[in-house]
């Protein structure tokens, strides 16, 4: 309970202080439930009033990445099976908890108990990001490719590993295939295209040796 008994000391300016802090709350607050980013001219001022009061995942801004990323748990988690179209077993797996768990983080019912698995959560969204601008046509096959020295784009993920290099190189072997086969013979026969190469322990350009 607040206490009034200072009530008639108060100034002026403390009242514009508390609208700000509100609108600054309250701003954030409509635009978490879009689930969207926005721009943010002083990320410093308002995300001390943010994090300790909402259950979102901030990815702060940096000179190359002038967005704040403020989706929740839930909207990360349903763009990442949107785009990777993973089974509720296979994010059990991957976050290393029970399936009930991932079920409760979509509903909203709880959220993640550490701070590894929000970053695990946010990170494999983002890699859901990048597969979608580029056009990937499965991407839930290209993450699994053990590609690196025998890891996957998900284990280098988990392991905190540069999974930002790793998600580019996925991205630059899959267009190069793509326009192989657009100028190859085949892409003119009636045989379909043939994704083989997904399943295969590495590719051309990869780290392995």
């Amino acid at each position: 309970m607040y206490d009034t008994a200072f009530a008639p000391t108060r100034k002026p300016s403390s009242y514009a202080s508390e609208f700000k802090t509100v609108a600054v709350l309250g701003a954030t607050l409509f635009l978490s439930s879009t689930g969207g980013n926005f721009n943010t001219g002083n990320m410093a001022h308002w995300l001390g009033y943010v994090k300790p009061k909402i259950s979102l995942i901030i990815d702060e801004p940096t000179q190359t990445g002038p967005k704040a990323d403020v989706r929740s748990v839930a909207v990360h988690l349903t763009n990442i099976r949107n785009v990777l179209s993973p089974t509720m077993s296979e994010l059990a797996v991957i976050f290393g908890v029970s399936r009930q768990a991932v079920y409760k983080w979509l509903s909203e019912e709880s959220t993640p108990d550490d701070q590894d698995k929000m970053s695990l959560i946010r990170n494999l969204s983002l890699v859901a990001d990048k597969l979608s601008d580029s056009g990937v046509a499965k991407p839930g096959s290209l993450i699994k490719m053990r590609a690196f020295e025998g890891n996957s784009l998900i284990d280098i993920i988990r392991q905190k590993g540069n999974w930002e290099t790793a998600v580019e190189v996925l991205i630059s072997e899959d267009q190069a295939m793509s326009e192989a086969y657009a100028k190859s013979k085949i892409a003119e026969s009636k045989t379909a295209k043939n994704d083989d190469w997904l399943s295969s322990e590495s590719i051309p350009g990869s780290t392995e040796k």
